[in-house]
């Protein structure tokens, strides 16, 4: 695969706990290259909390199942299929890199979305109305910037707001954020000026 002509800066590493990411390169994501989806598996598993995932694409192999990386779903970026081409794995790269996503229908029918230690009853956390709206607009798919132009925020409030939100619904990404509050909530959190 050519991906010179999508990234800036490639660095091929030979383990994949090597990966150092400085939070100061907003642009970074970091594609793995499963061609031992197990012992690929086991590392991603082993860096949960200890490293932000959120920007990991794995790339599949051959004959290789998505299903198989359930268990590091809502923590990794994005999972693609090995028939993704450049332009695809640039494409999910910048959409990964706002917060988001990504991974093959497959997955969809997974019941993997949340962690353990989120709240066991129904009633959403003790979230300020701001973190609410923040909430639903993350479940609608919007990255930071969006929600700050939504809710005339600043970028950096926004972030503030979202690990907030993490922190007290015990989850670990946006992914999971998202995936707690539609699951959970009976009707969705908008802000007042977004009503009909």
């Amino acid at each position: 695969m050519a991906l010179s002509k999508n990234f800036d800066l490639i660095l091929k590493l030979p383990d994949l706990r090597q990966v150092k990411v400085d939070s100061a390169w907003a642009d970074t994501v970091v594609l793995v290259d499963a061609p031992y989806p197990d012992h690929t598996i086991g590392l991603l598993k082993e860096m949960i909390g200890e490293v932000d995932l959120s920007r990991t694409i794995v790339l599949l192999r051959g004959s290789q199942a998505a299903i198989d990386f359930r268990d590091v779903v809502g923590f990794i970026g994005a999972v693609l299929p090995n028939n993704s081409t450049v332009e695809e794995v640039g494409l999910v790269a910048r959409v990964v890199r706002q917060g988001l996503f990504l991974a093959p229908t497959e997955m969809l029918s997974l019941n993997v979305l949340v962690s353990d230690e989120t709240p066991e009853d129904n009633a959403p956390a003790e979230l300020t109305e701001r973190e609410q709206h923040v909430l639903a607009l993350i479940c609608e798919g919007a990255g930071n910037k969006v929600i700050a132009r939504k809710l005339d925020i600043s970028d950096s409030t926004v972030r503030v707001h979202v690990r907030a939100i993490l922190r007290k619904l015990g989850l670990q990404n946006r992914t999971q954020a998202a995936l707690y509050a539609v699951g959970r909530l009976q009707k969705p959190m908008r802000p007042a000026s977004f009503m009909n």
